[in-house]
């Protein structure tokens, strides 16, 4: 049985959903989540709930996606089943679903979280040869959008990595024990900055991909190299960084 897909999507962003649609027309049966719209939202409700903290720096629309991710987690442990979640800019390799679960099957059971994309405007940290060294990558993100049409015709082999820094969360899956332990970990969300000493960078917290990333190394969270989904991740059409 193949592992559910679902896509986060606000009722508003048809067009997006539309592109969706078909640049993974050849991807079956993946499910719609009606994404929460920032702007509705009542920050003093999330607050009392224990979501959000009282001075949280987030746009609306980061506090939006944060949450739409954080409801599918909640229904990955309530049901018990793995789930893989996409944003609605992902863009899948033709074997997406051919390659996922074959990575899956070669973890196993000993995964919470595994990365099928990631930006490329930023660097990738993962355990090349564990014990031995790990790999920090750069990526040409220009050349990504130039090339995505080549991307999707052709099948992707990607290897499972063990996962020590990433942002961008164009698409994961996700495991019920994964999803209790960045319950656990990201809430509420908060204003921080973190420290990654294997890059020497400084993050500060804008967005749910930072404090996940933050953890990645406490977990058992896996990237996919090269790739399985990529995003074009343009910032001027941006949902979370423009509303």
């Amino acid at each position: 049985m193949h592992m559910k897909l679902m896509v986060i999507n606000r009722d508003c962003d048809v067009e997006r959903y539309d592109s969706f649609c078909q640049m993974n027309g050849s991807i079956a049966d993946i499910g719609r989540f009606s994404a929460i719209d920032g702007q509705t939202l009542d920050m003093q409700e999330l607050q009392s709930a224990g979501l959000i903290a009282p001075d949280l720096c987030y746009s609306r629309g980061a506090v939006g996606s944060a949450l739409s991710h954080i409801l599918l987690w909640n229904a990955v442990v309530e049901n018990e089943q793995a789930v893989s979640i996409f944003e609605d800019d992902a863009i899948l390799s033709s074997n997406f679903q051919e390659e996922s679960k074959r990575i899956i099957e070669s973890l196993e059971n000993e995964w919470d979280i595994i990365l099928w994309g990631y930006n490329y405007d930023v660097n990738l940290v993962f355990d090349l040869l564990p014990g031995v060294t790990y790999c920090v990558a750069n990526f040409n993100q220009t050349l990504m959008r130039l090339g995505v049409e080549r991307y999707r015709s052709r099948p992707v082999n990607a290897s499972p990595f063990k996962l020590f820094k990433a942002l961008g969360i164009c698409g994961y899956a996700i495991s019920p024990k994964g999803a209790r332990r960045l319950l656990d970990l990201c809430l509420p969300l908060q204003n921080a900055e973190y420290w990654h000493r294997r890059t020497n960078e400084t993050l500060r917290n804008t967005s749910l991909d930072h404090v996940m990333c933050h953890h990645y190394e406490k977990i058992d969270a896996f990237c996919c190299f090269p790739s399985l989904c990529i995003s074009r991740n343009e910032h001027a059409k941006s949902t979370i960084i423009n509303s």
